[in-house]
């Protein structure tokens, strides 16, 4: 954190940036560590990165073409896996967070950069992605920080770990 946003506060892209990537890590890593545990080896570590891409309102789609052939022959399995996890509050408290600071880091109005306006749609509609009026936004990148931290400790506190 620089030193003038840590005497000041304030925001500044570059943390914001830092502390969304640190939530796309935590974030991948509870839902590896949920999804190996329910559905196995075989299907948790490419389920994991296919709903943590839908929930940064990214395309249900792989990077690869063993991950597209996941995603093409599991997509019920992956759309129910996100409705579900829209009765995770504090999941889906963070993710709308982070959703409405990448709009802002971007220029954009709403939730994430425009070119993920269907994703963000498709997560509002699945009720994962809050209305920004609904949230306590950050009033700086150490607040937002704080607030991923918080994230964190929930899902080391909850998330069960023996696959």
């Amino acid at each position: 954190m620089s030193l003038l946003t840590q005497l000041f506060g304030g925001r500044t892209p570059e943390e914001d940036w830092n502390a969304i990537r640190t939530l796309t890590v935590v974030l991948f890593d509870y839902l590896f560590n949920k999804y190996t545990l329910k559905h196995g080896l075989s299907i948790g570590p490419k389920l994991a990165p296919l709903v943590g891409n839908a929930l940064a309102g990214f395309e249900i789609a792989g990077n690869n073409e063993e991950s597209q052939k996941f995603a093409d022959s599991n997509r019920p399995l992956i759309e129910a896996e996100l409705k579900q996890l829209s009765a995770e509050s504090e999941l889906c408290y963070i993710v709308s967070v982070s959703a409405y600071v990448q709009g802002d880091l971007t220029g954009h109005q709403d939730a994430f950069p425009a070119d993920r306006a269907q994703g963000a749609r498709r997560l509002r509609e699945m009720g994962i992605l809050l209305p920004r009026s609904n949230l306590q936004m950050p009033s700086s990148s150490r607040a937002f920080l704080r607030q991923v931290q918080q994230f964190q400790r929930w899902t080391a506190a909850t998330a069960p770990r023996q696959w």
